[in-house]
């Protein structure tokens, strides 16, 4: 299993050790035993954070992520990659002034010249960029390569947004239209985006505070086959949500896929114990339980998951995930998307439920 790390951020064993030495110690040789690879001079772990990163505060997503994968996945083999640079061709809009986008496309490149013994089964990444920054030509690249990924058995999933349906920024004057926001690699249709929840029994879609989990249509990329049928479902048992029409194009595709816990993280940064939340949260955490799904196919003499999407629209979501059917991502002064029966677009098929995916692999019992 992997994580990425961009735009400067880093994953920090001394904070993993101390994260482990509470909360698992059991798997303390984790924070050491992890890999780190840089990818175009992307910053690693050279004995804890420096003064730069301590003044900007960076270096926590590094540790959420870290922690998160090696709490619930250990043993289980983890590498760290970091890309350094930023996403070339951004798109400067009125109200930024700084390319704090990813390069995602370095990274997904040097994926793919790795030979199959030396990819992931499961890679979590935890950043997004509101899709209208990103230009079109570049996000299809992207994507396009995420499939290839995908089609030679890496799970690539990210977060599908922390700012509800319209991200940072409901509408938009650049199109010279009103739309809800979009979310960018959570849009590509080759990736597996995770939304948020909380609280126990129900679980209901993760509306905390200030945190909304994301979710809705790309602008960018038509809807996938896999998905019409769910999609179809769930706007019948909405009216259509003819009250939003001309908000999003309800024939592209529509995220998030599935969803995960995404509050009251505990998280060590720079020595301290601290709490965490987000779809940040949520994507390590659905990761690893891929990971250890990705572990016992490969004892029972399976091939690994690869890419989710088509297994979990085509029955999978719907029998092993955990439905979500209360709560909404809201946003834009508006009633937003509520969660439903089946899929929705507040929590996807819900959240994972690992007994019930081994036993429908075939590998658990009956």
């Amino acid at each position: 299993m992997a994580l990425c790390n961009y735009l400067g951020e880093t994953s920090i064993r001394s904070d993993a050790q101390l994260f482990l030495k509470k909360y698992r110690p059991e798997a303390l040789a984790g924070a050491t035993d992890f890999k780190e690879i840089s990818i175009d001079n992307g910053p690693l772990d050279n004995g804890g954070l420096n003064s730069t990163q301590l003044k900007d505060g960076s270096g926590v997503e590094g540790a959420l992520d870290l922690q998160t994968m090696l709490g619930i996945a250990w043993p289980i083999p983890l590498t760290v990659y970091s890309t350094g640079g930023e996403q070339p061709e951004w798109i400067k809009l009125s109200n930024t002034s700084t390319n704090t986008n990813e390069p995602f496309l370095a990274w997904v490149q040097y994926m793919l010249a790795l030979p199959p013994s030396s990819l992931p089964n499961v890679v979590s990444t935890s950043y997004g960029d509101s899709e209208k920054t990103v230009s079109p030509s570049y996000a299809r690249a992207v994507c396009n390569s995420f499939a290839q990924l995908g089609a030679r058995g890496v799970s690539v999933l990210f977060p599908s947004g922390d700012g509800g349906i319209g991200g940072e920024n409901c509408f938009s004057k650049e199109f010279n239209t009103t739309y809800f926001g979009a979310l960018f690699p959570a849009s590509c249709p080759y990736i597996t985006a995770v939304g948020g929840t909380h609280k126990v029994e129900p679980e209901v879609v993760a509306v905390y505070k200030r945190y909304a989990p994301g979710g809705g249509f790309s602008r960018y990329f038509s809807r996938p086959a896999y998905q019409d049928q769910a999609v179809a479902d769930y706007f019948a048992l909405n009216n259509d949500f003819k009250e939003l029409e001309g908000f999003f194009n309800r024939s592209n595709r529509a995220w998030p896929d599935i969803s995960a816990q995404s509050v009251k993280f505990p998280t060590f940064w720079n020595g301290t114990d601290s709490s965490t939340l987000g779809t940040s949260a949520s994507t390590p955490a659905a990761a690893a339980i891929i990971a250890l799904v990705n572990d016992a196919l490969i004892s029972a003499g399976k091939p690994v998951l690869g890419f989710l999407n088509p297994w979990l629209y085509l029955g999978g979501g719907g029998l092993t995930f955990t439905d979500v059917t209360k709560g909404s991502i809201l946003g834009c002064n508006t009633t937003g998307f509520p969660a439903s029966k089946g899929w929705d677009v507040a929590s996807g098929w819900g959240t994972p439920y690992f007994p019930k995916i081994l036993e429908n692999l075939g590998i658990g019992p009956t």
